[in-house]
């Protein structure tokens, strides 16, 4: 990134005790010298302490390109789910919060990925864009979210805003359910904008073709950054979803690449449907980079995926060898190291294979963007399929200490985060856990 903050170490209270001896020796024996002296030194090592605290507090203030005052990033996704399991009273929300904050630093942890737009919804009373979500505890009684960020701060950790950029609906957010006045609502029933939210394959997304969309996902950013003292800005993997080159009904917004090619457009359309991502991460940066705070997205970590003709049309190798997209890239790692196929072979996805082709990419292109690793504690201790006869995660407890271990001999990788907060109070997570919490130490 632009600036390591983590390598300025002052070097003045290193020349003060390199010259202590020398000025004790200069002193004669007089004690009342030296009583001067011993209490000059207190008064200045006072000083720099506190001027060590303002520069730290710098750190976190308008203009920041790196991460973290810390060496590594360490955190942890608060999704939907966590925060429809907090209180619903504002007190008993507040002591959970601060529990929340607690348990991520006996953890090791010190950012925290704050869900704040997960179906075209807003998390904090004070936006206005899209509708308050339905996942948000006490009914607008009060403002979770502000209280959150306020615990936070008060432990010392990080808060990046995380949206899912054009998911509408899902099993958990019908579409009959949104609010009549929601803006995804009006367009779907007005003349001329019913393309700006599509219906594919029975859910709806906002259409990223379409500039009313990224004005919408542009202004909710905005009043979050203007209302709430968040650090970073963070999107997944929810971009474009599985669509057909040849199939009707499944073709999304192919008629909007139609129209582009009559008024010139020249590339391909998956060329076409990738530039709509990069002009919207390119937009989301550039007001990032203004309000001083940081841009990453985390996708799936097969790039074989996500250079697909068919979904996501995130254009990684474009974004990684420029400064102008994104700040970091932390694909999900959530796989183990024995990840196998449906025909018994080591898979794509498997964590040593997908680390080196992530390391590969960024060294080859520049190192422009900071790489980071998205953990899947939510396997821990359990017997998810992943091609072994019995599950890797059921047999063995290790394996994100391992992961920690072999990312940090890149000397590449800048970060981790773990999915998700539940999975750190789950019993089956506990020694999966304790093991990486002693790597964190580390």
């Amino acid at each position: 990134m632009e600036r390591n903050f983590t390598n300025m170490i002052p070097l003045a209270p290193l020349a003060i005790l390199g010259k202590n001896k020398n000025t004790r020796n200069s002193l004669g024996g007089s004690l009342l010298q030296s009583l001067a002296f011993l209490l000059f030194t207190l008064l200045f090592s006072l000083s720099f302490l506190a001027g060590n605290s303002a520069y730290a507090s710098n750190i976190a203030g308008p203009g920041v390109k790196s991460l973290s005052s810390q060496k590594e990033l360490r955190a942890v996704w608060f999704s939907y789910l966590d925060w429809m399991n907090m209180p619903k009273e504002e007190q008993a929300f507040r002591a959970e919060a601060a529990k929340v904050m607690d348990n991520l630093q006996k953890n090791g942890f010190q950012t925290l990925f704050l869900h704040v737009h997960s179906h075209s919804d807003s998390y904090g009373k004070k936006m206005t864009v899209f509708p308050y979500s339905k996942f948000m505890p006490g009914n607008g009684s009060f403002d979770p979210l502000e209280i959150m960020i306020s615990e936070a701060k008060k432990k010392g950790i990080s808060v990046h805003a995380w949206f899912n950029p054009y998911r509408v609906s899902s099993s958990m957010s019908k579409w009959e359910n949104i609010p009549e006045d929601s803006i995804v609502k009006k367009w779907s029933r007005t003349s001329g904008e019913e393309r700006n939210v599509l219906l594919h394959e029975g859910q709806y997304y906002i259409n990223p073709s379409r500039a009313a969309g990224r004005e919408a996902l542009l202004a909710s950013i905005k009043e979050l950054l203007d209302n709430y003292a968040v650090d970073g800005i963070h999107f997944d993997d929810y971009f474009y979803p599985r669509v057909s080159l040849t199939e009707e009904g499944k073709r999304f917004d192919e008629p909007e690449y139609v129209e582009a090619k009559r008024q010139g457009e020249t590339g391909s359309l998956t060329e076409y449907r990738r530039n709509q991502v990069s002009l919207l991460l390119k937009q989301v940066h550039s007001l990032c980079k203004e309000r001083g705070v940081v841009f990453g997205v985390s996708p799936v970590p097969n790039l074989q995926s996500l250079r697909s003709s068919v979904a996501y049309f995130l254009d990684v190798d474009k974004i990684m060898a420029s400064k102008d997209y994104i700040d970091y890239i932390m694909p999900q790692m959530y796989h183990g190291f024995r990840a196998k196929n449906g025909k018994g072979q080591e898979a794509p996805h498997a964590y040593m294979r997908s680390l080196g082709d992530w390391v590969n990419l960024t060294n080859s292109t520049g190192n422009q963007v900071e790489l980071m690793l998205g953990l899947g504690l939510y396997r821990a201790g359990s017997t998810v399929w992943d091609g072994n006869p019995v599950s890797e995660w059921f047999t063995e407890s290790d394996i994100l200490k391992r992961q920690v271990e072999e990312a940090r001999k890149t000397g590449i990788v800048k970060g981790y985060a773990v999915f998700a907060y539940q999975n750190l109070l789950e019993e089956r997570a506990q020694r999966e856990l304790g093991n990486l919490r002693s790597v964190f130490q580390n």
